[in-house]
Parts: structure tokens; sequence; C-alpha cells
């Protein structure tokens, strides 16, 4: 990770500061070095900001199950906003998915408002379609719908841009009508967010628009955002003017339109963060059309960090394996394609029976390259 090195200069100049010792074990963390991000951990001031969370790190990545278990505890009496960070903290540094569930599920205790308790349960989905586990996912959204339907569709529309989803037109056609309708207000979000809710419309109608092949809604969704005032609104405009682009002239005029999002937009409310800030969705689409250009260098660059992003890039965190799989397969180098169809394999161990011939496929690749030397 490139922003390691000046941390690590910070750290040299100034000996024993937080900031820079809890990013270093965030960097740790995202590369899977668990010797480092132990020792980063083991750093933190315990009376600093950061000591619960590197307590909650060190507990699921390290840790018992007692100290499992105290964490939790420790957890059921913080607010849900501590829940939710504690949720993403565990996903992307400790990748103890299954804990991140537990936490998640914290997040449905009654005494949380009814937007709280929808979070929660777009947070336990997001991780279950990270996992190939559409069923369960479908469920918690349909709960989620019953408490906060913003929360609900705003995921779904962002869940069926995984492009391996079992998801037919009827799918697609449900939240679109719904969306189409009028998105419903959310019961979360501050001022700043509230002021940007209302391009959410368009733009989720966009996504859904480029699954289904609607060129001309999708164009006229694009413009609508290009037309607003509000720069955040325009940046959504011009991703789905690419878009646009793409399915117009190819990959090479889709990518000259896409943007890096906005790093001060991060402030939004997860599930909402999908749309109105930095996300996975933007990282893995770069990295298809780049692979469709044959750039697969670039394309494995981009496919290479979606773990290191935060929630809104968990849903592609497979998809990339595999595609980078496919990509060293094609380019002889046996070693790294088969640690990448190995890692999408464990990604989808639990995955949905629809989704195992996508496993299968996987797994007679993986068969056929142990017999492979190593380049």
């Amino acid at each position: 990770m490139a922003s390691r090195v000046p941390f690590e200069r910070m750290l040299a100049l100034s000996p024993g500061d937080q900031r820079a010792i809890w990013h270093l074990a965030r960097v740790a963390g995202t590369e899977g070095d668990d010797g480092m991000l132990q020792s980063w951990l083991h750093q933190v001031d315990s009376t600093s900001d950061d000591a619960r969370r590197a307590q909650i790190v060190d507990a699921f990545v390290f840790g018992s199950d007692d100290e499992k278990e105290h964490v939790l505890a420790d957890l059921r009496g913080r607010s849900s906003h501590s829940v939710f960070l504690s949720v993403q903290e565990i996903t992307v540094l400790a990748e103890n998915l299954p804990g991140a569930e537990r936490v998640a599920r914290l997040l449905m205790d009654p005494r949380f408002a009814a937007h709280s308790r929808a979070l929660g349960l777009v947070l336990s989905a997001t991780i279950q379609v990270a996992q190939g586990r559409w069923r369960e996912a479908s469920a918690n959204l349909r709960a989620a719908n019953a408490l906060d339907p913003a929360h609900a569709l705003v995921a779904i529309a962002f869940f069926y841009t995984q492009p391996l989803l079992p998801v037919s037109r009827a799918d697609l056609l449900g939240p679109r009508a719904r969306i189409l309708a009028g998105l419903p207000r959310s019961g979360f979000g501050d001022s700043l967010f509230r002021t940007r809710y209302d391009y959410l419309r368009p733009y989720l109608l966009g996504l859904l628009d480029a699954r289904l092949g609607e060129r001309s809604s999708l164009a006229t969704h694009a413009g609508d955002l290009e037309r607003s005032a509000d720069s955040a609104a325009q940046r959504l405009g011009r991703e789905l003017r690419a878009l646009v682009l793409h399915a117009d002239s190819g990959p090479a005029i889709g990518l000259r339109r896409l943007r890096p999002r906005d790093l001060q937009e991060w402030r939004t409310p997860l599930p909402f963060r999908f749309a109105l800030a930095p996300s996975g969705y933007e990282r893995f689409l770069r990295a298809e059309w780049l692979r469709e250009l044959g750039r697969d260098d670039e394309a494995l660059g981009w496919y290479g960090g979606l773990d290191q992003e935060d929630l809104t890039g968990l849903i592609y965190v497979a998809p990339s394996h595999l595609r980078q799989a496919e990509i060293y397969q094609r380019h002889g180098d046996s070693k790294r394609a088969r640690a990448h169809y190995q890692s999408f394999l464990h990604w989808w161990r639990d995955a949905d029976p629809e989704l195992q011939p996508l496993l299968d496929s996987a797994r007679s690749r993986l068969v056929n390259l142990s017999s492979v030397v190593p380049k």
C-alpha cells in the first residue's frame, strides 16, 4: 500500500504518534500481515481514541472465544455508530466475516431506532452477498424493507451491480418500479446527507437501467444528474454517463468518463455510502473495463485493491479473485492463478446452490493448474 511510507516517516519523526500507528495497523491488516498487525495493535495507547478499536480487532484476529465474547458484551452497551464501526474493522482488518456478522446482529436490538435496526440487517446482507449467500441476504433485505425501505432499496440496487449474482429481469424491475414511484425518506442521516438524498433516485434508477440494458432511460438519468448544480450529483451523473458511453462505444470511451469519487463523502452513512462516497463499485467497474480492453496489468491493480476498501467493496472481492485467477491463468502464471482460485472458493464456500456451477468451474480449473509447473 503506497500510503505506508509517509506514515512510517511520520512515526520516525514523532515516535508513538497514534494516528500513524493506527494507520500502519490498518495497512498490515488489509495486507494480511498478521505479525505486523499484532505488533502495531500492541503499540496503540490504551488511553487513545483508537484503543477500543484495537482491542476489538485484536480479539477477532488473535483472541480466544472468551475474548470475543467479552468484546461482544461490551458492544451491546455501545451506540449504533460504534457497532457499525466495529463491523467495518472486523471485516476489513480482521477479515473475520462470521465475527462481523455476529456484531452486525447487535444492531437489531429493540433499543435501537428502526433505521439502525435496518442498518444491521443491511450489514448482514452485505456480508452474505460477499459470500454468495444471496438467499439469506434477500431475507434480511425484506426484513430491512419493513423497517426502513430506503435502506433496503439502496442496498438492493447496488447488490445487483455484482455481476455474478443470479439476477433475473423481474428481480431488477421490482425495485426499479418502487424507486420510480418515489424513493422513501430514511430516518438516517445528517444534514449533509439529507441535502444529497434527492439525487439518489435518478442514480439508483440508472444503475438498474444499466443492468437491464435500458440505454435510453440510463442516458436520461445521467443527464438529469449532470445538469445539477451540486458537484456530487454531477459526479454521479458522470458515472452513469460512463455506463452510457460504454454501452454505445465500448470500454475505452467509458473509461475516459470515470473519475475517482470525492474522499470527503466518506462520512455518509452506509448503505447510502454505496452511492454517495468512494466505493468498490467504481473500482470494480474500472477493473472490468480495463480487462475488456486487454489492459490486464492495470486491471489487476484495480481488482487487487478491493479487499482494502471499506464495506462498499466487500461484495466485489470474490468476483475480483475469480477475474484475477482468469487473467493469471491466461498469462501462464499458474502459481498466482491457483492462489486466486483458492481465494474465490474460500470466499464462496457457503454459496447458494444456484452459484455452484461457478464454483465447479473454478475447482476444475484449479485441478488442471495443479499439474502445471509454477511460472
